[in-house]
């Protein structure tokens, strides 16, 4: 299981490309693009100051989604954000 931001949501693309080619791993991408792994906040981002969407909160998700799909692996993965 892939989680973080755009970041991740690359990994998890290459990784899947890798996973169907060999069947050696199943991945799920679960990365948000634009969401930081803390929660709330503010960023600027091409000169705008705003504020990161209430989807962006993991702390609901994540726990549920650990609880679906009982991963082997967790990839956290995360850049500008």
């Amino acid at each position: 299981m892939v989680v973080g931001d755009s970041v991740a949501f690359g990994h998890a693309l290459g990784l899947s490309d890798w996973a169907s080619r060999t069947r050696q791993l199943a991945v799920t991408n679960h990365a948000q693009f634009g969401c930081p792994i803390a929660r709330g906040g503010t960023h600027r981002f091409l000169g705008e100051v705003d504020e990161f969407p209430d989807r962006c909160d993991w702390a609901p998700r994540f726990g549920p989604l650990l609880a679906a799909e009982d991963p082997h692996v967790v990839v956290l993965s995360t850049g500008i954000w």
